[in-house]
């Protein structure tokens, strides 16, 4: 999932085994857990990326 000016969410598989070459290979009882992985945001300069990561967001804390 892209979130523009935040970055992007990924699914990230921790498996068991040396995988397979083709599909009829992996099975789901290979995966061992599933993570998400954050990407942030970054913006091509001159001299390389740069994040862009916290300009213009504002941080609110719920529940109070």
């Amino acid at each position: 999932m892209h979130l523009d000016g935040l970055g992007s969410f990924y699914y990230k598989l921790s498996c068991a085994g040396k995988g397979g070459d083709s599909p009829e290979e992996v099975s789901v009882e290979q995966v061992q857990a599933v993570h998400v992985q954050f990407i942030p945001e970054r913006s091509k300069q001159t001299d390389g990326y740069r994040r862009v990561l916290g300009e213009g967001v504002e941080l609110v804390e719920l529940g109070k």
